[in-house]
């Protein structure tokens, strides 16, 4: 038999393992040769290492139950860390080792010692009293990093070669132009001549446009120009710069009295529009309206409704003409009710966005996060969500650097990444420590029924009580306030917006925020596209921001004088109403709506027995109307249509642990747990449980109850 040591040994180490130790006269050093120290923690025989599941993430967090007080040699390690390099310049990691039998074929046992416990000692919580100095550690894993990184911004270059280029052939945009004649001002001949421009002052305008300049046209004498210098004048309402024939729909009244006359015979007058290409001999083909000989005090009005469709680079004039006499004036004044309105519908060219797939962006998350001591699982989450691409701002607008070549670049942190899946889809993370490797996918998946750790029942009676930190009454879900400022395109039309839902449950209020801070909405990221294409120097509030796009599955190959390319999947267009624009809009796959229903099974399982309750529709910030593929946004929906994978009920209860207990949750984090009680099992997560390294004392123990317990068999339970 080999000799038994001391139970539980502790030393601290740097991240390379290199072991921190006085040397023969006190001083710090750092040596490969192994260093235990000689006097242990004051409190060892009360560690506990306890595992808590984050609520957040759904992942576990390890971390010793009590701060440690050092003192002899471990104090002096510690002292002279902090005092030498301050808290941040050196890693100081604690590790625990348990006094472990083991049976070794021909001998008859000896001892070993085997690791329990490595954690990031937290040297900023270092206290110093006396002789003992106190510090706090945590699990040398994943949720050190979480904690200290999750909110990180990482760039991305969108010129990195993993980019995905997406084919943006935009939404049409819809805008509608007032324009009112100049009242209480006389317009005479004498001075602006037969023929004379302008008169309409542009007012506002209404929606959005690309492609298309919108000007007042102020008044500007015309006589003797020739029909090709006239239409060459830049003094226009409104010039088509696309690449397409835009047709405009022109709707409004000519109202004006005659208020001087100096003819005999007396002057008609006549307006007309015109088209800087268009013929001579086709000049009166928009023609508004044509008095006759005009009389001082008389009102002439005339109503009209008129299609004009521009061609690439051609400009809209409005020209005024005074004919049918030789007198040398007269004088007219337009009504209040002389306006008119414009509208028209335009549609940029395509263009070529860059994207990243989600699987990319939590592999280089991951990496960034943990400082390259994770790495991504291969998600097969994500990889059913393929078609989910995300980009930014600036990467929309096409930004260049002053050589020409592309400059954006994305702006994320995990947070936001992880917010925008919860809230579409009720997402936890989960790290694999065997493999070094994070994993993340639906909530409801991150437990495993078959490979199911055993409890022993507990000792004395459990608490069990109802968890309403999980409860809800209300709830907030989809993406953020779209606010005009922004310059939000066609009005209220947004159906990528927030809503607010609500069930009639008072009992324990409170709400649940599932609002993505990445966006979805096509509109909002037209405007971008629209307004700051290629301006290098024009800054916008949403030149760092995160967008998601819905795309089709399959990528399409690269032509002549395109790449290959994704094409937004419009798949559902078919299907919508209460849209402006049913057939170029993009994302409704990620309406709010759906992001409801896929969080239905976590929603129901929240609430205790509410099966029959509905989730009622209180507000939305945009368009509500929307119906597509059978989902109706606004309409209400059951409570209990959500399969429930867990209930709000949690058993807290003093039980030992199997001493393997940490390394059956490290080789399996997914476990389930059983536990009789009362002679029937009771099943569900792991909320807390540790185990007590000096000893077997019990241990307190929580269960998040899943949805296959009978909760009326504790009807006759008394403990």
């Amino acid at each position: 038999m080999n000799g038994q040591g001391p139970d539980i040994l502790f030393h601290i180490t740097d991240e390379n393992y290199q072991f921190y130790q006085p040397d023969k006269d006190g001083k710090l050093i750092i040596s490969a040769n192994p260093y235990f120290f000689k006097f242990s923690p004051d409190g060892w025989q009360d560690i506990s290492v306890n595992n808590t599941r984050n609520a957040t993430y759904w992942a576990v967090t390890r971390a010793i139950s009590i701060p440690l007080a050092y003192m002899g040699d471990g104090g002096q390690v510690i002292k002279s860390i902090v005092y030498t390099f301050g808290t941040e310049m050196k890693k100081a990691y604690l590790t625990i080792c348990s006094q472990q039998l083991h049976f070794i074929p021909g001998v008859e046992f000896a001892y070993w010692y085997k690791k329990e416990f490595r954690g990031n000692i937290d040297l900023s919580s270092f206290a110093h009293e006396g002789v003992k100095v106190t510090c706090t550690a945590l699990e040398d894993g994943l949720p050190k990093y979480l904690k200290a990184n999750e909110g990180v911004v990482l760039e991305i270059p969108m010129d990195d070669p993993n980019a995905e280029m997406v084919k943006w052939d935009g939404v049409t945009l819809k805008e509608k132009i007032n324009y009112a004649d100049i009242t209480e001002f006389g317009i005479d001949k004498s001075f602006y001549g037969e023929q004379f421009f302008g008169g309409p002052t542009l007012l506002n305008s209404d929606g959005n446009s690309s492609g298309v300049i919108i000007q007042s046209e102020y008044l500007e004498s015309v006589s003797g120009f020739s029909w090709a210098d006239k239409l060459a004048k830049d003094n226009f309402l409104i010039q088509n710069i696309s690449d397409a024939d835009i047709t405009f729909n022109l709707i409004g009244t000519v109202k004006l009295r005659c208020t001087g006359m100096v003819s005999a015979p007396p002057y008609a007058y006549r307006r007309r529009f015109l088209r800087s290409n268009q013929l001579i001999g086709n000049q009166n083909d928009y023609q508004v309206i044509q008095t006759p000989a005009m009389t001082v005090g008389q009102v002439y009005t005339q109503d009209y409704n008129i299609s004009i469709t521009l061609q690439p680079n051609e400009k809209l004039f409005i020209e005024n003409i005074f004919f049918g006499a030789s007198g040398s004036d007269v004088t007219i004044e337009f009504l209040p009710e002389s306006k008119f309105k414009i509208g028209f519908d335009t549609r940029k060219t395509p263009t070529y966005v860059p994207h990243f797939t989600l699987q990319y962006v939590f592999g280089k998350l991951v990496e960034h996060v943990t400082e390259g001591k994770y790495t991504a699982a291969t998600s097969a989450f994500l990889s059913r969500n393929k078609q989910i691409l995300l980009t930014c701002g600036d990467a929309i607008r096409g930004l260049k650097d002053v050589n020409g070549n592309p400059s954006a670049i994305m702006k994320i942190n995990l947070k936001k990444f992880f917010h925008f899946l919860d809230s579409l889809y009720a997402v936890g993370l989960i790290a694999i420590e065997k493999n070094k490797e994070v994993d993340i996918d639906e909530k409801k998946n991150l437990s495993d029924r078959f490979n199911r750790i055993r409890l022993a029942s507990p000792e004395m009676p459990p608490k069990i009580t109802i968890r309403k930190d999980l409860m809800w009454n209300v709830l907030k879900i989809g993406y953020p306030e779209i606010k005009n400022d922004v310059g939000v395109l066609n009005g209220n039309e947004a159906f990528c917006c927030w809503y607010e839902w609500k069930i009639n449950a008072t009992t324990s209020p409170a709400e649940i925020n599932k609002v993505s801070e990445i966006k979805t909405d096509c509109y909002e990221q037209e405007v971008i596209r629209i307004t700051l294409a290629e301006k290098d120097t024009t800054d916008n509030k949403n030149d760092s921001g995160l967008y998601a796009n819905y795309v089709e599955a399959t990528k399409q190959p690269a032509g002549v004088d395109y790449p290959a390319h994704y094409r937004f999947d419009r798949s559902l267009n078919a299907t919508a109403t209460g849209l402006l624009e049913p057939s170029t809009v993009w994302n409704i796959p990620l309406s709010t709506k759906r992001m409801l229903l896929n969080n239905l099974g976590f929603l129901n399982s929240c609430m205790l027995k509410c099966d029959g309750m509905d989730i009622i529709y209180s507000t939305a910030d945009k368009n509500n109307r929307m119906t597509a593929g059978g989902v109706v946004e606004k309409d209400n929906v059951p409570l209990g249509n959500g399969q429930k994978f867990f209930q709000p009920v949690s058993i807290t209860m003093q039980t030992p642990a199997p001493r393997n207990i940490l390394d059956l949750l490290n080789s399996n984090p997914l476990s389930s747990v059983d536990v009789e009680i009362g002679g029937n099992i009771f099943s569900g997560f792991l909320e807390k449980s540790g185990i007590v390294l000096a000893g077997s004392r019990v241990e307190e123990h929580e269960i998040l109850l899943d949805e296959t317990n009978d909760l009326t068999k504790l009807i006759d339970y008394y403990g």
